[in-house]
């Protein structure tokens, strides 16, 4: 579950000042760090994310949280286009298929 200084971090990168989207932006973050966690074969708990996986958390995030209803315009595949290449000096080599 993403944490306040976590859901700080993003509100920050988003400019957004009040609580009022606190709730889908935790759940968001979940959800982002759940696809590092299995895009990297690694799972991130507890430990300070390395500025590359934050990042790329992020950029999911922002895509989700900016783009609510279905996109087909390409913005999907570059945000996890871009998360993914943050990610892939750190996947584990039993996920390098």
């Amino acid at each position: 579950m993403a944490n306040a200084a976590m859901i700080g971090k993003v509100k920050a990168y988003l400019h957004v000042d009040d609580d009022a989207d606190d709730a889908l932006l935790s759940d968001l973050i979940d959800a982002a760090r759940a696809y590092v966690e299995d895009y990297t074969g690694t799972i991130w708990a507890d430990v300070e994310l390395p500025p590359a996986i934050w990042s790329a958390i992020m950029v999911i995030v922002s895509y989700h949280y900016s783009n609510r209803d279905a996109q087909t315009d390409g913005a999907q595949k570059a945000a996890y286009g871009c998360a993914s290449l943050l990610c892939w000096p750190y996947r584990s080599p039993d996920c390098l298929i």
